[in-house]
């Protein structure tokens, strides 16, 4: 199969095999990123001609709720149960942490600091 192999196991973590110089055998373990870590069912909000469609991804396991346009820039951001824009400091951390186990009370803290709306 040649030097360099790759096989996929469970998670959708990968496994680099590379054969070093002197025979050695080193593998590379990818850690999935936090965005991959969430289980999300993803539902069409609205759509609009320069952006695209708005798109909300729920976690089925943690709860989180993240906003993105298909064809935008792709930035994303956290909203409340409503769809209501959370503060640009809460949707960093939480694109930044892996997908927590449970819903906890600090996101429920969260969720209540809505991002002022653009005047």
């Amino acid at each position: 199969m040649g030097a360099q192999q790759k096989r996929r196991w469970r998670d959708n973590h990968t496994i680099d095999n590379a054969t070093g110089s002197q025979g050695q055998i080193r593998m590379q373990v990818n850690e999935r990123t936090p965005w991959d870590s969430h289980d999300f069912k993803v539902k069409m909000l609205d759509w609009s001609a320069t952006r695209g469609s708005r798109l909300a991804y729920s976690c089925r396991r943690c709860g989180r709720v993240f906003c993105r346009f298909s064809i935008a820039n792709q930035e994303t951001w956290a909203v409340d149960e409503q769809g209501r824009a959370l503060e640009t400091v809460v949707s960093k951390r939480w694109l930044s942490e892996q997908c927590p186990p449970l819903t906890n009370i600090q996101d429920d803290e969260d969720r209540k600091r809505l991002r002022e709306p653009m005047q």
